[in-house]
């Protein structure tokens, strides 16, 4: 699911684009996770004890767990993207704080030495 929203816009966005293959895949891989856990933890919090119950049944049966979601939970489609918004937006900031923190240049070492005075 998330393999197909996380797609080459957000692999060039953060300067990815040259990555091996392989790379890519664990990254997306990796972002794949996180989103599923942050969807899951947001959806476990709008639904009721009995719809937890019902959710347990259907993953129980290997039921579409996507299908029950739609249908019991009112705007599960923007939930999600909302979510996937967010944890884009993060690894974008995440990228822009990680290069402006290699923009600050180090004291050089006669700047800290005391100045002789005249």
């Amino acid at each position: 699911m998330l393999a197909d929203a996380v797609n080459i816009d957000l692999i060039e966005e953060l300067g990815l684009s040259d990555l091996p293959e392989e790379k890519k895949k664990t990254f997306i891989d990796k972002l794949e996770q996180v989103f599923e856990m942050r969807l899951n933890t947001a959806v476990l919090q709008r639904l009721s004890e009995e719809q937890k119950k019902k959710l347990d049944e259907v993953l129980e049966n290997d039921g579409d767990m996507v299908g029950f979601l739609k249908e019991n939970l009112p705007g599960f489609d923007l939930l999600a993207a909302e979510v996937l918004a967010n944890l884009k937006a993060e690894m974008v900031d995440l990228k822009q704080l990680v290069q402006s923190s290699g923009d600050t240049e180090e004291p050089s070492s006669d700047a800290t030495k005391p100045q002789a005075s005249e």
